[in-house]
């Protein structure tokens, strides 16, 4: 059985702060969750990535990125990250700060390169709670890129810095956006998505 000690920072293993960030995650519907994974090892795992294929995905007026799968041939480094955020010991974690007994419904590496987007459409996100986990380096706001959840009036924004873990508790209204990456962009959008039934 995997640890979640393996990859969190040590603030996210202590039972004070789970209580917290669970409380607020009800309260607020969502939270952003700052320096989650270590350093070393997240670094390490983007660089592998960056030297990995990844396939495109294009619908015209819907979306446009590409995406690493966890079927894919990987680096160990990669596989071993994966099958950490498949264990049953990840999902109870999630469960628990989410206070939903939760089951993964999905996992993805996204790349968006320059005139990448996703716009929102009637395709709603088809999950309980939905998890980004950040492996950008140094993305500048003014690249575009940014993520965005909405639901009725209300838009959320997942902030962009790398290392970081955005969690939202959604409903059968919520539906998903990512803002079109600039011609001027320096670099690659990278992130984790998972997805929670």
């Amino acid at each position: 059985m995997r640890n979640v000690s393996e990859y969190l920072t040590k603030q996210y293993l202590q039972g004070e702060t789970l209580m917290h960030i669970r409380t607020q995650l009800t309260k607020k519907k969502s939270m952003h969750l700052k320096s989650f994974f270590q350093t070393k090892k997240m670094t390490a795992i983007l660089q592998s990535i960056s030297k990995t294929k990844t396939k495109g995905k294009y619908v015209p007026n819907q979306y446009k990125y590409s995406y690493l799968s966890p079927s894919a041939k990987l680096q160990k480094n990669i596989q071993s990250f994966f099958s950490f955020l498949l264990s049953e010991t990840f999902i109870r974690y999630v469960s628990f700060i989410s206070g939903k007994k939760l089951s993964l419904a999905s996992l993805c590496v996204k790349v968006y390169r320059k005139g990448d987007y996703k716009v929102i459409h009637d395709t709603s996100i088809k999950s309980r709670v939905r998890i980004v986990i950040d492996l950008t380096k140094q993305w500048k706001e003014h690249y575009g890129g940014m993520i965005g959840i909405h639901e009725g009036n209300e838009f959320i924004t997942i902030p962009l810095k790398k290392n970081d873990l955005s969690i939202v508790l959604c409903t059968k209204n919520t539906k998903d956006f990512v803002l079109y990456v600039k011609h001027f962009a320096k670099q690659k959008r990278v992130f984790v998505e998972l997805s929670f039934s």
